[in-house]
């Protein structure tokens, strides 16, 4: 079920005082930041967006924060050789679209993903605890450039 970005907050304030962390306004503002862009940020990005708020934040707090994100498991980092690391605040079972082109990132939710999974697990004997899925190709945008044409 996908949560509202108030749900995911108060998921976030909870596990993080359960598990001991603190909740400073920088961190509540780098966690809102990721979860409302669907566009799967790199640190930067993040960084640049939550000074405009909060002018004396590091970039180490944000990679601190997005430590402490991934460990209580609210986000997820998507290394790419070229691009580096992006973030993605859905932690739901679903696939990414990448373009080859402009490296958007963009988010589909397929019915079937968890299906795969459980196939896999039966085919396997392994116990799948994530997953990660994603189509490369051209977006819409992208899709008709001359240079993508082979």
């Amino acid at each position: 079920m996908l949560h509202s970005i108030e749900e995911k907050l108060n998921d976030f304030i909870r596990i993080a005082r359960e598990r001991g962390y603190k909740l400073t306004p920088q961190r509540l503002a780098v966690f809102r930041t990721l979860v409302l862009r669907n566009d799967h940020p790199r640190a930067d990005d993040i960084y640049q967006q939550v000074k405009k708020k909060y002018p004396m934040i590091s970039l180490a707090t944000i990679y601190k924060t997005l430590e402490v994100l991934m460990d209580i498991g609210l986000v997820s980092e998507l290394g790419y050789r070229e691009e580096g690391c992006r973030y993605d605040g859905n932690v739901n079972l679903h696939a990414n679209l990448v373009c080859l082109k402009c490296k958007v990132i963009k988010d589909i939710d397929i019915d079937n993903l968890s299906k795969i999974e459980s196939l896999v697990s039966a085919r396997s004997g392994h116990t799948i605890i994530g997953s990660r899925v994603e189509f490369y190709g051209y977006c819409s945008e992208c899709e008709g450039c001359e240079e993508n044409i082979k």
